[in-house]
């Protein structure tokens, strides 16, 4: 019986202690498994983070998104295009101005942005020579039709 109550205040004393020692007040914050991949392997690669949006530059870009759930295109092109003004060195904008440019097909527009999303280093080049759909489907169709002699 001695041994038991000697033991218990001993007990709580080293728990309060460790969980003193584990409480660093500040709580981090939570991040999805697929944004803390995503984060570690731009990390990895050397990749710089965006700089953060300014209020104003924020407020277009979420202008832009609004126009182009309601998919008022014009209008949603004008805000990006507002938004790439304010933060130029952002690449949200740019990125809703290429969904523009595929909603309503604007290949030209695609294009451009297309590039200068490559410029600030956030597409990776165009590949020459690279297996096309093309030439999956034809290996698609030999796989498909029986064993490859």
């Amino acid at each position: 019986m001695r041994g038991v109550s000697v033991r218990a205040p001993g007990l709580a004393l080293l728990v309060v202690v460790a969980a003193l020692a584990c409480d660093t007040g500040a709580k981090a914050p939570k991040v999805s498994l697929a944004q803390a991949k995503a984060d570690s392997a731009r990390r990895m690669a050397g990749a710089q983070d965006a700089p953060r949006l300014g209020p104003d530059a924020q407020a277009a870009l979420d202008s832009g998104n609004m126009f182009f759930r309601r998919k008022a295109y014009a209008e949603a092109l004008t805000a990006y295009r507002t938004a790439a003004s304010r933060a130029p060195a952002h690449e949200a904008p740019l990125i809703g101005m290429s969904m523009v440019a595929q909603a309503t097909g604007n290949k030209p527009l695609a294009d451009s942005v297309l590039g200068a999303i490559r410029d600030h280093g956030g597409a990776p080049p165009p590949v020459h020579g690279g297996t096309t759909d093309s030439a999956f489907t034809k290996v698609h169709g030999k796989v498909k039709s029986g064993p490859i002699s």
